[in-house]
């Protein structure tokens, strides 16, 4: 968890659940933006795979679940989706078109099958499983943070180059 200069009550609230599991980490830093928040994050990561997971973002119940049966075919990324709303308030679904793993030669497809009609899901790294190594491979990646806006399509899309094998999970 990084508490990106918290100025309320949630540095308090990430050390109570950081005492709660040992494999929580907390982190406090002065105030940075995200981009430096989650460069942060990944950086004091240890897993195989991550996922981001920002303040206002609110998993499904089972997306964990979902994404995590997805890892026996070892893929490089397990993308989801996520709910929004419109600016009326109704409840907007962006997921993926299928249950599917694309690999080497089919990933044209991928984006084929995305990103032309259904692409927002593919815009922010949140509801994604990212294999750490993949990150770190070559030139690390990072979040800029110079941007304000997109910084996370452009990290994403930079990641998505790196990647022999995606799955899609269309029901998280």
């Amino acid at each position: 968890i990084i508490d990106d200069g918290s100025t309320d009550d949630s540095p308090g609230i990430c050390d109570r659940f950081g005492s709660l599991n040992p494999d929580i980490k907390v982190i406090h830093q002065p105030n940075s933006g995200v981009s430096q928040a989650r460069n942060a994050g990944m950086d004091a990561s240890d897993g195989e795979y991550l996922m981001f997971l920002d303040a206002d973002d609110i998993l499904p119940e089972l997306t964990l679940s979902l994404c995590l049966s997805a890892l026996e075919s070892s893929p490089d990324i397990v993308i989801g989706g996520y709910s929004t709303r419109s600016a009326e308030g109704r409840p907007i679904r962006q997921i993926p078109v299928f249950d599917r793993i694309y690999q080497d030669w089919e990933l044209s497809m991928f984006w084929d099958d995305n990103f032309s009609h259904y692409g927002s899901f593919l815009r922010p790294v949140w509801g994604k499983l990212f294999r750490r190594s993949l990150i770190y491979s070559e030139e690390p990646l990072r979040f800029r943070k110079s941007l304000n806006y997109g910084e996370d399509f452009l990290f994403l899309f930079e990641y998505l180059c790196r990647c022999r094998k995606v799955v899609t999970v269309s029901e998280t």
